[in-house]
């Protein structure tokens, strides 16, 4: 292991606290490629399915020109990554 004085699951905000400053960036890339990148999700509460490649593909053909309101590119990751969903109101938890 990598960081065998770090015991993850008794301390996991070690994750934040470690003098290992990459594993910041590690976990966040973690995290990036299993929420977002994967992310294909038909959504109860609108009609619209969203997945990342898709979305990627059509912001960078739109010039890549984010509209800002509730539904853009940025705030759909956004919510992918702190709720779970991509639509505005969503939950994973609810």
């Amino acid at each position: 292991t990598l960081y065998p004085s770090i015991d993850f699951c008794e301390h996991p905000e070690s994750i934040c606290t470690s003098v290992h400053g990459e594993l910041r960036w590690t976990t966040a890339f973690f995290e990036w490629s299993e929420r977002v990148q994967r992310y294909k999700k038909l959504s109860t509460l609108s009609s619209d399915g969203w997945n990342f490649e898709d979305q990627l593909a059509k912001f960078v053909d739109d010039g890549m020109v984010d509209s800002g309101d509730d539904n853009s590119f940025f705030n759909s990751l956004s919510r992918i990554l702190s709720r779970g969903c991509h639509v505005s109101g969503c939950s994973e938890y609810g």
